[in-house]
């Protein structure tokens, strides 16, 4: 389980947090969605969770083991990141060599780097592009590579910092429908940072950040049936929850 306990991050210089209190747990197979609006400090908050950013205040623990130094390399292999934007975390000429990559840097041997890459290629549909340029993939497959670079390496968690946003309505479901995929089949947690409601009512349980604190977390129709206060917060609401009329018949 990845858990936080009143967490807080303050810049370098600055008296102001960008997150205080903030307490959630992410477990394994589970799914749990974080909005809210642009400056909350979702992203701060998402890098508090694998070393990234060192929080300056209260606890990160990942299944028992807390946030330090000595921890850190095999935190960030139990906590896989996925970005905006895939174009910033690619490195290699082709598909396969990406996926690769991260097996490599640890030293793992020629025949196991090969073996693990095919069988993710094969698992995430991309064995028929492995010679292929990131560059010239579609965004859906970006991100789908993204993923399967991450998830070679067998991480237990996996943290999606709006992986969605720069997609069309069709990849955002095929990146959804995959991470289904590893919640169910490989029992990954997931925490699912996203601006597309839709998204959020998957979830087991919904947060809601605003100026760096929870302001609202419970199952996401509970919460989305607050829609004036979301709205309030910067965050979109379903039409149906706006108007009332969410589950009507």
């Amino acid at each position: 389980m990845i858990e936080t306990k009143d967490l807080t991050y303050t810049f370098p210089l600055s008296s102001e947090n960008v997150l205080s209190g903030v307490n959630l747990k992410v477990e394994e197979g589970d799914l749990v969605a974080l909005m809210g609006a642009n400056g909350s400090g979702k992203t701060t908050l998402t890098r508090c969770l694998n070393g990234l950013v060192q929080p300056t205040g209260g606890s990160v623990t990942v299944d028992g083991h807390p946030l330090t130094q000595e921890n850190i390399r095999a935190i960030r292999r139990r906590v896989g990141m996925i970005f905006q934007d895939p174009n910033t975390a690619i490195t290699s000429p082709t598909v396969e060599r990406e996926i690769a990559f991260g097996l490599q840097n640890l030293s793992v041997p020629r025949r196991v780097i090969r073996e693990k890459t095919n069988m993710v290629m094969e698992q995430f549909h991309l064995t028929k592009l492995r010679h292929v340029s990131p560059m010239d993939l579609s965004g859906g497959e970006k991100q789908r590579l993204a993923i399967a670079a991450v998830m070679v390496l067998e991480p237990t968690y996996l943290i999606l910092d709006e992986a969605t946003s720069f997609l069309p309505s069709s990849s955002r479901k095929e990146v959804m429908a995959l991470v289904d995929q590893l919640r169910l089949e490989l029992k990954v947690g997931v925490l699912l940072v996203t601006q597309f409601p839709e998204e959020a009512l998957r979830a087991s349980s919904l947060l809601i950040l605003h100026k760096g604190q929870i302001v609202q977390r419970g199952k996401p129709d509970e919460v989305f049936s607050k829609a004036e206060a979301l709205e309030a917060y910067g965050v979109p609401v379903p039409l149906e929850y706006r108007l009332g009329i969410a589950g009507a018949n």
